[in-house]
Formats: structure tokens, sequence, C-alpha cells
């Protein structure tokens, strides 16, 4: 049983990125399995790009988070564009 007086968890939000810990993930790495998760994420931002096109805002806003976890970021400029598509969405979608 939890007392009113414990402090509230503190939870992230659905679309929280941890770059720390993709960043300690990607040590472990090889070269074949950034590339493979590289072109995972730009087919999720595709993926992202319909979903929008399609005003299916908060399904792009998954899709780009989602690409955000795992694109390596080694993959600077391609990360950035998952960001502005993100932000995109979420503008639209509120």
């Amino acid at each position: 049983e939890e007392s009113d007086s414990e402090e509230p968890k503190k939870t992230l939000p659905d679309d929280f990125v941890d770059e720390e810990k993709l960043k300690d993930l990607e040590v472990s790495l090889s070269e074949e399995e950034k590339t493979d998760r590289h072109e995972k994420a730009i087919s999720l931002k595709n993926q992202g790009n319909e979903a929008f096109k399609s005003q299916k805002y908060l399904e792009s806003i998954d899709l780009y988070t989602e690409g955000l976890r795992i694109c390596p970021l080694k993959y600077e400029s391609d990360r950035a564009v998952l960001y502005a598509n993100r932000g995109a969405s979420k503008g639209k979608g509120t």
C-alpha cells in the first residue's frame, strides 16, 4: 500500500528518446548493424510521412519516435529530420 507522502513517480512522455542509452548501445553494434538500424529508421520516417499526409498525426509521431529510438547517432541529419517531422506532427496534432 502506498502512502500519500511518497513522491509521485516521474514518468517520461511516450515520445521520450533516451540518447544516452542509445549512445551506450551503439558501442556494441557492428557497422552492419548500425546500417541496418539506419535503414529501418528511414523506413519508419517514410511511413511517418505517409501518416502525416493522411492527417494521422498521432500515428506519425509514434513512427518518427520509433525511428529516433533506433537511428544511430552518427546519422545526425536524418535524426534532425525525424525530430523536425515529429515536431511538425505535434504542431498539427494539438
